[in-house]
Parts: structure tokens; C-alpha cells; sequence
């Protein structure tokens, strides 16, 4: 799965916030899903793997203020688990369990 694959998956997604959105909800969102499958397990790791892979990413996201600060990744999926009805979720058993690590993040 490319990145455009992950970008057309949640590209629908309505975005919990509601006012000072300095970065894409889509571009948090991909940042966040590769930091996590290469074992990324606290928001500051996210935010290190976003700064190492920037050149990249601005291949194929906005990111029209850079990379989001590991404070910014926390609170939009706090804000967007929030208002799931229930913010953990079941996988396959073959599933690594890294995938799921998005709802426990430290």
C-alpha cells in the first residue's frame, strides 16, 4: 500500500476540529499511520519519523506549515477518538498489533 492508497482511504474523513487548523487533517493522518508501522509508540516518535521523511512526504502532502509538533498529532486524535463511539477497535489476530497502537499512544 503507497501513500496514495492511505491518502484515498481517509480522504472523506470529517475533521474534528473546529477552528485553528494550521495542518491537514490528511496529512497528520499519513505521518501518524507510517510513524506507527515503523514502530513509532510515543507522539514525539511521530513527530522525529515526520521531520526525517519530510522531504519525502511534500512529494505528495501540503504540509503547508511543515511537520505538526508532537503537542498538535496528540490533540487531533484526541479530539478525533474522542468522538468515535468507541475508540478501540478489533483487528485480525494476524494483524501486528502495532497497527492498533494509535489508540495508545503515551
Amino acid at each position: 500500500m503507497g501513500p496514495d492508497s492511505i491518502i484515498n482511504h481517509f480522504e472523506n474523513l470529517t475533521d474534528p476540529r473546529e477552528d485553528n487548523k494550521r495542518h491537514n487533517l490528511i496529512d497528520i493522518i499519513v505521518i501518524t499511520i507510517c510513524a506507527v508501522i515503523c514502530s513509532a509508540d510515543k507522539w514525539e516518535d511521530i513527530k522525529a519519523y515526520g521531520i526525517a521523511k519530510e522531504e519525502g512526504y511534500r512529494r505528495f502532502l501540503e504540509l503547508p506549515h511543515g511537520i505538526p509538533s508532537h503537542d498538535t498529532i496528540r490533540r487531533v486524535f484526541v479530539v478525533f477518538l474522542d468522538g468515535l463511539p468507541n475508540p478501540t477497535f478489533s483487528l485480525p489476530t494476524s494483524a501486528p498489533s502495532r497497527f492498533a497502537a494509535v489508540s495508545r499512544l503515551q
